[in-house]
């Protein structure tokens, strides 16, 4: 549970408090929990979180690589 202390305007807690939730990825766990997803979305999601993994992963190769050299 996220605690915000106000101190001033509600506008500018409420700003603070959505911020914190876009850091933390709250909003997007919510939106995928909403509805239940299609076979080919799920294909989708499940490859675009594979290609973002090894690009992850080949970029820490070539850094490391880089630092060797």
């Amino acid at each position: 549970m996220e605690v915000v202390v106000v101190r001033g305007s509600i506008d500018k807690a409420l700003w603070t408090l959505k911020k914190k939730c876009l850091r933390e990825g709250i909003f997007k766990s919510l939106s995928e929990h909403v509805a239940a997803l299609s076979p080919g979305e799920r294909r989708r999601r499940k490859h675009a979180q594979h290609m973002a993994r090894m690009a992850r992963s080949r970029m820490r190769q070539q850094a490391a690589g880089a630092r060797r050299s």
